[in-house]
């Protein structure tokens, strides 16, 4: 990410241990933050990213620990860190504790996302999350933060596939579409254009983020 607003705000610190120990806090607190409001479809992701190049770090295994019990967490196939929502564990002095693929420099990082349901997709259903994630966004952002933060562009799919296509289609029009490198974007115009028609795809959708203007 070049940016702490290309989809992703970047947390405090990074690391090079291995395991690497994390404070639950840092987690527990941007949670407790999008917990405060009715986001809808948008949700935060954590990840740690590579220093050097941006890149995700692989991390084979995971768990929450406190003085009398270890909780594993769940990693998802692209790396993504789901730890539980809890307050009695932030008022602990409980820590994440992650085995690494390799000893990169790695720093923690949170994403605003939504996750979308396998199948067909409906664009009002995009265009609804596009809107959950712009509130989000802000949401995290504070009152001081939001009047810096530029307006989304549209959505970003994160797609299984490295290469494929798609079509949007409504009422017999019909826009074909192509993506590389995992990603397809898509446009507000493009969405209000077919809004209440359906985007087919040829890979399942990893998640939708948000889209926003280079910096």
């Amino acid at each position: 990410m070049k940016s702490a607003w290309m989809g992703a705000l970047l947390l405090a610190g990074g690391a090079s241990a291995w395991p690497l120990e994390i404070s639950y806090a840092d987690f527990y607190g941007p949670m407790q933050r999008a917990a405060k409001g009715d986001v809808g479809l948008a949700r935060l992701g954590f990840y740690l990213t590579d220093q050097q190049n941006g890149r995700r770090c692989a991390v084979l295994g995971g768990r929450v620990e406190t003085l009398d019990r270890h909780v594993p967490i769940a990693i998802t196939a692209d790396a993504e860190l789901r730890l539980p929502y809890d307050e009695g564990l932030s008022l602990d002095k409980t820590k994440v504790v992650l085995e690494l693929g390799d000893e990169s420099q790695c720093s923690l990082s949170v994403q605003v996302m939504a996750e979308l349901s396998p199948g067909l997709l409906q664009v009002a259903t995009l265009e609804q999350a596009q809107g959950d994630m712009q509130r989000l966004l802000e949401q995290m952002s504070g009152r001081l933060g939001r009047l810096f933060l530029p307006e989304m562009q549209g959505v970003r799919l994160e797609m299984l596939a490295e290469r494929g296509e798609g079509a949007l289609q409504v009422q017999g029009r019909r826009q074909t579409l192509a993506w590389k490198a995992h990603q397809l974007t898509l446009d507000k115009g493009s969405l209000a254009a077919f809004s209440g028609g359906t985007l087919q795809l040829d890979s399942p959708v990893l998640r939708l983020t948000p889209w926003l203007p280079a910096r």
